[in-house]
């Protein structure tokens, strides 16, 4: 079998709107893909199968995988068969997108198998119908997010940005954090593109504190150990701290690999603590480019 890579990403600024009509409720938020990864061992098989080595990631018709293999397979009327085991190194219900990479990886290769069939805005609108996360991990670089995450502006950065990211002992459901916030009333912000490329171009990440905030910070039943875990980023000199996606992770942005490093020792006593940087390129095919030419070649 052939190993490919889905990475995570981050939220920096969440700021969530009224729901629609259509159900869905318009964001702004700034994306970032990180360097932690699942891992998706996959070869070409005559019959589809999934596994995964965490027996609490359902295997069945409600794994987002095997929904991404079946849409793709209706729309292009033709299956291309595989036999994929997902090793799950991200943790679950914590807001940095394990699934919905895991479903632009399988969609972006079978797309490839396919000898792109879909263009990459087609492609695009059927990730959307999968997962509102799904587009981005499409997309090469980090970006703004508008819409419900699916209108992207480029974000001009050079450099990787260093971070640390606690997983705490609690699980945040994406659908009870959108119904909570359905009835708190919120002041409407917007994120100032060129205020935020400014502040990561001079590397001011302190500055952010006082432009960027996330919404799901705002639930009651999880206020405090989000304050609790943010303090003590604060405390170890992270530069921001904030929520990622509706949680339950929780990051601090440090000035250096050094700073970050040394806060992740200190914090890696007591929580799930995973060290990383933002990639310049998170897509699949920069990410996969290889194991493309393998599963190809077979």
């Amino acid at each position: 079998m052939t190993q490919f890579k889905s990475p995570a990403k981050i939220n920096v600024g969440l700021f969530v709107y009224k729901k629609q009509s259509n159900g869905y409720h318009p964001l702004n938020t700034l994306f970032f893909g990180i360097n932690l990864f699942d891992y998706l061992y996959i070869e070409k098989s005559p019959d589809f199968h999934l596994s995964c080595d965490d027996p609490n990631i359902p295997i069945d018709d409600n794994n987002i995988i095997t929904k991404t293999w079946k849409l793709f397979s209706s729309l292009c009327q033709t299956k291309t068969s595989l036999k994929i085991h997902l090793e799950k190194k991200l943790p679950s219900q914590a807001g940095i997108g394990g699934a919905s990479g895991n479903a632009a990886l399988i969609l972006w290769l079978l797309n490839e198998l396919h000898n792109c069939i879909f263009d990459d805005t087609t492609l695009s609108s059927i990730a959307l119908k999968i997962g509102a996360d799904v587009p981005f991990f499409l997309k090469p670089t980090p970006c703004f997010a508008q819409g419900i995450g699916e209108i992207f502006t480029s974000f001009d950065i050079k450099q990787k940005v260093y971070l640390v990211l606690i997983k705490p002992k609690f699980s945040i459901k994406t659908s009870e954090a959108f119904l909570y916030l359905d009835h708190v009333e919120r002041e409407t912000k917007i994120i100032n593109k060129s205020q935020i490329e400014n502040i990561f171009k001079n590397k001011q990440f302190h500055s952010l504190q006082a432009l960027l905030s996330n919404d799901f910070e705002l639930m009651p039943n999880i206020f405090n150990d989000i304050f609790e875990i943010k303090q003590k980023f604060y405390n170890l000199n992270a530069k921001y701290s904030s929520l990622t996606g509706s949680g339950s992770c929780i990051y601090g942005i440090y000035s250096s690999k050094k700073e970050a490093i040394k806060a992740y020792r200190s914090l890696s006593l007591n929580y799930e603590t995973y060290l990383c940087e933002t990639l310049l390129n998170h897509s699949p095919e920069f990410l996969n480019q290889m194991a493309l030419k393998i599963i190809k070649s077979i």
